[in-house]
């Protein structure tokens, strides 16, 4: 299900990026879901990473 289907204040915005999603943040989307798109937009970005840059990232 789109994120935009679940949360009414959501806009998903097609700006040429693969995983983009504009969440407006105005108590609608519940705390625990903003974190974890972050925590996942996060691994996909590490994820491209070379591996040294990895580690450092995940060492912090």
């Amino acid at each position: 299900m789109l994120i935009a289907q679940l949360y009414s204040n959501s806009v998903c915005v097609y700006m040429i990026k693969k995983h983009w999603n504009t969440v407006i943040c105005d108590g609608s989307v519940p705390q625990g879901e903003l974190s974890r798109m972050i925590d996942n937009s996060f691994s996909l970005v590490v994820a491209t990473l070379p591996k040294k840059q990895q580690i450092g990232l995940l060492a912090d």
